[in-house]
């Protein structure tokens, strides 16, 4: 920093809505969707605290389209396994109440056995570690 210049006022400028700075962004001789204005402006919240995570991020309504059956890529081809959610994820989902929004409903039941099945195995494990230290 220049030592002569010990205060200096940065000019108060006007904040621009997202819709206005998207406004000319398009794809496809469509406009910028709602939905995905609203989630990048949830994503480019300055504060951490209040900015979105990128796992509430996977519940935002922009991400639909990828929660319905026999939807493909661009190209036409399958899309990647996207619900492949490991025991972690999927309770974390849970705690946040994101589980029924992320997921769609036909992997929920899949899912929620799997929880289930680790935690029985954590259980047993955890029976068998008792009897041993006895």
């Amino acid at each position: 920093m220049n030592h002569n210049y010990t205060t200096f006022r940065f000019p108060h400028v006007k904040p621009l809505d997202w819709e206005t700075v998207f406004q000319q962004v398009g794809h496809n001789d469509e406009s910028m969707p709602n939905e995905a204005i609203d989630l990048i402006s949830k994503m480019l919240i300055f504060n951490p605290d209040q900015r979105i995570t990128a796992f509430e991020a996977l519940a935002h309504p922009f991400f639909n389209e990828l929660r319905e059956e026999g939807t493909t890529c661009g190209n036409g081809k399958p899309l990647p396994p996207l619900f492949d959610f490991d025991r972690e994820e999927i309770q974390a989902a849970q705690k946040m109440n994101i589980f029924d929004k992320v997921v769609p409903e036909r992997f929920r039941e899949s899912m929620l056995e799997l929880v289930k099945t680790d935690k029985e195995d954590g259980d047993k494990d955890a029976e068998d570690d008792v009897k041993t230290s006895e």
